[in-house]
């Protein structure tokens, strides 16, 4: 048994001294010292005099255009109709807008024939819509469409870039289908 434990000893010791001569790594020498001269100014620099303003600036109000919005309408994220499909929301945007036209009196009516969102192939979407209004105004039937003795012109197609943002829907880049 004492041999067992003479050998045990003698095992941890030589762990031991092995575990200390290799943990101490050698003594690197440091480089000489070098002196850097120090550049002390012979002059002082002399002061020179500030000038003085001879005149008064005047503030000229910069004036900055709106930018043009290519946004036909938009509806946020919280308010658009949600479901399997986009097109209640082109359309609820649509209409939306075209009643803002009745409300100040720009057209007398409106009535969505058709809607539809559809791909293009850079993975964008359009919104077509085909539509009526009621106007005494000519440019609604400039804007393709046929005028019927009712009022109503009829035939009208709007293409728009279906367009979707972190907060919003939006309907932009307003073109007449070809």
């Amino acid at each position: 048994m004492k041999n067992k434990l003479l050998f045990l000893i003698l095992i941890i010791a030589f762990f031991i001294t092995a575990c200390q001569a290799e943990s101490a790594p050698a003594p690197m020498p440091l480089p000489a010292p070098t002196e850097v001269p120090s550049q002390v100014p012979t002059e002082t620099p002399t002061e020179l005099p500030i000038p003085t303003a001879t005149f008064v600036p005047t503030e000229t109000p910069i004036v900055i255009a709106a930018p043009v919005s290519d946004v036909f309408g938009s509806v946020s994220m919280a308010d658009a109709p949600m479901g399997f499909s986009l097109d209640p929301i082109a359309a609820h945007i649509f209409e939306a807008e075209l009643q803002k036209m009745v409300d100040v009196g720009q057209i007398e009516g409106y009535q969505i024939e058709s809607f539809g969102i559809y791909p293009r192939g850079d993975g964008t979407f359009f919104a077509e819509i085909f539509y009526a209004v009621q106007a005494d105004a000519t440019f609604w039937v400039e804007d393709f469409g046929s005028a019927g003795d009712d009022g109503w012109v009829r035939g009208k197609c709007t293409l728009f870039d279906f367009v979707t943002t972190e907060e919003e829907f939006q309907l932009k880049n307003k073109k007449v289908c070809s």
